[in-house]
């Protein structure tokens, strides 16, 4: 089941956007699908950029829980832990920095992307990216500039929070690696 799982994870990378976005408009759109209320939604958009990018952030958490000795599960089930106490006590302090690099990465690519949701956006749900493609086919380059160089200072402020708040935060949950470096 494993190496089908991990097929289905990595399958979003070798779709192209253009051909997501365009899968969600025909499965969606159509009146006798039970999703159908989904169309034309804000859900829909997330949606179609969480699985549109979700590959990267798979393999990253793939990666942060293999640095975890498995047999911290059979320890805590031996003790009758409960296995969300495992979760948040030693799973999730581990992995933490690839948590937090997952969350950052799918708000700087949802910034910019255009791709799939280009075929998903509503005057109500439309995205800064795409508001720039229609401004500068209007042609008014000059907003669509200041609109774009606000996508970037955004995304540069989040990364610079993120940077702080990573940093307290392993301080403060980090600390066994420093001890076990020395």
């Amino acid at each position: 089941m494993r190496p089908v799982m991990h097929f289905l994870a990595v399958l979003s990378m070798a779709v192209p956007g253009l051909v997501l976005g365009l899968g969600y408009v025909i499965f969606f759109n159509h009146p006798a699908n039970p999703f159908n209320f989904l169309y034309n939604t804000m859900i829909l958009v997330i949606q179609s950029t969480i699985i549109h990018y979700y590959t990267s952030s798979h393999l990253t958490a793939i990666t942060a829980l293999k640095q975890i000795d498995n047999e911290f599960e059979a320890v805590s089930a031996s003790l009758k832990v409960p296995q969300w106490r495992t979760f948040l006590r030693v799973t999730l302090p581990v992995c933490l920095p690839a948590v937090l690099d997952i969350a950052r990465y799918y708000f700087v690519v949802s910034m910019a992307t255009l791709s799939c949701v280009i075929f998903l956006y509503t005057p109500e749900t439309i995205l800064a990216s795409v508001a720039i493609m229609h401004m500068d086919d209007a042609g008014d380059i000059g907003p669509a500039s200041a609109l774009a160089s606000l996508i970037v200072l955004t995304s540069t402020a989040i990364c610079l929070v993120y940077a702080l708040c990573t940093r307290v935060l392993l301080r403060r949950t980090q600390g066994w690696r420093d001890l076990a470096r020395h």
